[in-house]
């Protein structure tokens, strides 16, 4: 039986799949390797499973020293994905590492529950949920965030890039705090120009734009996606 066993769930499972496949390549699936990297001499490549519900890549078992029959036996851990939306999420299975991918649109606590208590039984589990902020509706999201944020729990941590709550959408300033990038020299840097033009359409169109940018780009959660009252607008007549 698989020694390691990690599991995936994505809202969207395409997103998973490239995960799945990222880390197949990684260690050596594909001989072609197109990214450029290259299996290790002496190393098999791992088994890679494509069936629409079997998804999954293991690297097969092997002698750390090949040429010594005493050396010990590593290797055997499979990497799953599953649908966040489906009720199994790794049910029956026992999991050393889940990772939850889009965690704001987890609406209930079913994917969460279905994944979590996989890790039961497992000593050393670690699980990791990776979002943006999300509205009212991201119930799992707000419940870990705030408890991680109290210290209730010394084992959660919460690792996050995002403005502060009520900062304009076009604070320069306010920008850099949730997006590390902006500015700077590398192939992944955040231009603030055009930052701030995107800022400025989504204050001009205020609710479900403005909403939006402020969940994907300033990291802050918002009540609703549409909502009712324009927020900037009643902070600028004095409303706040």
């Amino acid at each position: 039986a698989p020694q390691f066993m990690i599991l995936m769930t994505s809202q969207n499972l395409d997103y998973a799949r490239e995960a799945l496949f990222d880390t197949a390549e990684m260690a050596g699936a594909d001989p072609t390797m197109p990214k450029g990297l290259r299996r290790m001499i002496g190393i098999p490549a791992p088994e890679l499973r494509q069936a629409n519900g079997q998804e999954r890549t293991t690297a097969p078992m092997r002698r750390l020293d090949p040429e010594d029959e005493t050396s010990p036996v590593v290797g055997g851990g499979t990497f799953r994905i599953a649908a966040a939306s489906g009720k199994s999420g790794g049910r029956s299975m026992s999991f050393r590492r889940v990772i939850m991918d889009e965690l704001r649109q987890h609406t209930s606590w079913e994917a969460y529950n279905a994944g979590i208590h996989t890790m039961n039984a497992v000593r050393d589990a670690q699980a990791f949920f990776i979002s943006n902020q999300g509205d009212r509706n991201a119930v799992v999201l707000h419940a870990l965030r705030e408890e991680a944020l109290e210290g209730v729990d010394r084992r959660l941590g919460i690792f996050e890039w995002s403005s502060p709550k009520d900062s304009r959408a076009d604070d320069i300033e306010a920008l850099r705090y949730a997006n590390p990038n902006l500015g700077t020299r590398n192939d992944h840097n955040i231009d603030p120009e055009t930052l701030i033009a995107e800022a400025r359409t989504a204050i001009r169109a205020g609710g479900d734009a403005l909403a939006k940018f402020k969940i994907e780009v300033m990291c802050i959660g918002v009540p609703n996606l549409d909502p009712a009252i324009d927020l900037v607008a009643w902070w600028e007549c004095g409303g706040g």
